[in-house]
């Protein structure tokens, strides 16, 4: 049961950014403040070498991967 509970986790963080990222995409354009879109990033880089290291499971990797996506796609369309 615990396990539905860290996939439904999972599954909620990874799919937070993608309609911020999708509008932006459609739009070329966001106005998100920098610092917030860098912290993002940076934050999902150093989490997923603490994953690499500690040999996380797929789960966290599903968080992951979208997670470092969205913020990259946020900053790139971000004027």
């Amino acid at each position: 049961m615990i396990e539905l509970v860290g996939l439904a986790g999972s599954v909620c963080f990874a799919v937070s950014g993608v309609p911020a990222a999708y509008t932006a995409f459609r739009n070329r354009s966001c106005s998100y403040p920098r610092a917030f879109l860098i912290l993002w990033a940076a934050g999902e880089i150093m989490c997923s070498i603490y994953a690499l290291h500690k040999g996380a499971d797929t789960l966290f990797w599903f968080n992951y991967v979208p997670n470092f996506l969205c913020p990259c796609v946020l900053v790139r369309y971000n004027k």
